[in-house]
């Protein structure tokens, strides 16, 4: 029996991939480097040069009606407009290949956060994680980070200016003896992604600002007091998968990724990170099976060969869909880190 399901990571930024119609208005209402989940469709609108000049090889025209027509009737949640998008899509292909393709789709980790107590997993991970220096430290074991600058923050808080893009801060964890002092943020206007058709149109995340936070913010962390997004290699501990599928692991996607994930899993299965997981919350000791689909059999468009179209510039979906895919496994020891 599987039980497939989608997982919106809500804490990226909205044009993380220079692949977004709404991109330049994204830019012009300072939302460039937020979290998807607190951007707001308000003065959004379609950027009708991107849509010019990728027509056919990013996004086809009934797409950008499409998207258009959801800016105008799903409210000003970006994220909500972002899925009606996605499953008139997946409603419309369904009949196409004759599979039901409409999922069930999981927001994290920030929807997830907003929802919990101040006891819940998400709560649970980040003070569990931010006790003191050793906590820290088994952290960045399991991640192949070095102590001596402690650069790479856990979970990155928002900026009152609404900043959350993990690639526009930069910081610094401090401590007082083993205590965890404080940390401090820097948000500065960064250069994200480009797409694959045009390698000199690279995304950007406008930010500008810098704070420091109370260690002990973060050591009995409340998200409503202390809004920030977690790592992925942390949060995705509260995603329910027994098993795991990774997009062109060794070409497109980052196998450090893996590494991270897999040593956490395991490091928390043996109960020396992050305490009562199973016990508590019911998370699962076992490490999930990890399957990749295989980078040079993953669907490409047929003319442009670029994996980041959207199926919409598709015009034969059998011809594509007789090519296949390739899925191997990944086998979970050889992505522990030693």
């Amino acid at each position: 029996m599987i039980a497939p399901f989608l997982l919106n990571t809500d804490d990226i930024e909205p044009d993380r991939y220079s692949m977004n119609p709404l991109k330049e208005s994204i830019v012009k209402s300072g939302q460039s480097a937020f979290p998807a989940a607190s951007v707001t469709t308000e003065g959004l609108e379609i950027d009708r040069n991107f849509a010019q000049k990728y027509e056919d090889s990013l996004i086809c025209k009934k797409e950008i009606e499409l998207i258009d027509y959801c800016l105008k009737t799903c409210g000003n949640s970006y994220m909500d407009m972002a899925d009606a998008v996605k499953y008139e899509q997946m409603a419309h292909f369904s009949e196409s290949f004759g599979i039901d393709l409409l999922l069930n789709t999981m927001r994290m980790p920030l929807a997830m956060m907003q929802k919990e107590t101040a006891d819940g997993l998400l709560h649970h991970i980040i003070r569990e994680t931010h006790k003191d220096y050793e906590s820290v430290e088994r952290v960045y074991n399991c991640i192949g980070r070095s102590m001596k600058n402690r650069t790479t923050l856990l979970t990155i808080p928002h900026s009152k200016n609404g900043y959350g893009s993990k690639r526009a801060a930069k910081g610094k964890i401090y401590f007082s003896g083993t205590k965890l002092k404080n940390v401090k943020i820097d948000y500065e206007t960064t250069r994200l992604y480009p797409n694959a058709i045009d390698p000199a149109d690279v995304s950007v995340a406008v930010a500008d600002d810098d704070f420091m936070v109370e260690g002990d913010k973060l050591v009995n962390y409340s998200f409503s007091e202390t809004p920030s997004s977690p790592q992925f290699f942390l949060y995705i501990l509260a995603s329910p998968e027994n098993a795991a599928l990774w997009h062109g692991i060794g070409a497109f996607g980052a196998s450090q990724l893996v590494q991270s994930y897999v040593t956490i899993r395991l490091a928390c299965s043996q109960g020396s990170l992050i305490k009562g997981l199973t016990e508590k919350y019911g998370v699962a000791k076992e490490i999930p099976l990890q399957f990749n689909l295989l980078p040079e059999y993953m669907w490409a468009h047929p003319v442009h060969h670029n994996i980041d179209a959207s199926i919409g510039c598709v015009e034969n979906l059998g011809e594509v869909a007789k090519r296949g895919m390739k899925i191997e496994t990944l086998p979970a020891s050889s992505f522990v880190r030693g």
